[in-house]
């Protein structure tokens, strides 16, 4: 069907830019179009709850491409009643775990992680 098309068009893409093997590349790309239709589906069916908590967002400081800009919390402010702090960091979404984005991601995240590291009172096991 359509899906099968669609994969075999991928397919070739991903042989020609060499990041596909004919042998491994049809099963790869298999299994991941049935993670993302499986994302899909919880997606759709996914209904945010409020968090009592506190949470720390880091925010991508650029948009994708055509993409309608979006607000800094992304949504999540009317859901993190315990407070929601947003820090933005370089990059899209979809750049933030790679190469040059991540060591800014990483240092934004041991700070974070030191904070709370410094509130929590001293011989607590976390258990």
């Amino acid at each position: 069907g359509d899906d099968d098309a669609m994969l075999g068009a991928l397919l070739e893409e991903g042989l020609r830019a060499r990041i596909l093997d004919a042998h491994s590349g049809p099963a790869q790309l298999r299994a991941l179009f049935r993670v993302f239709q499986a994302n899909l589906l919880a997606l759709e069916h996914y209904v945010p709850q409020p968090y009592d908590g506190s949470a720390l967002l880091l925010s991508a400081s650029e948009s994708a491409p055509g993409s309608a800009p979006l607000p800094r919390h992304r949504g999540w402010e009317g859901l993190v009643r315990g407070g929601l702090e947003v820090l933005d960091v370089p990059g899209s979404h979809h750049a933030l775990m790679q190469d040059p984005h991540l060591e800014s991601l990483v240092e934004r995240l041991r700070e974070a992680l030191a904070r709370v590291a410094d509130l929590e009172p001293r011989g607590a096991t976390g258990s």
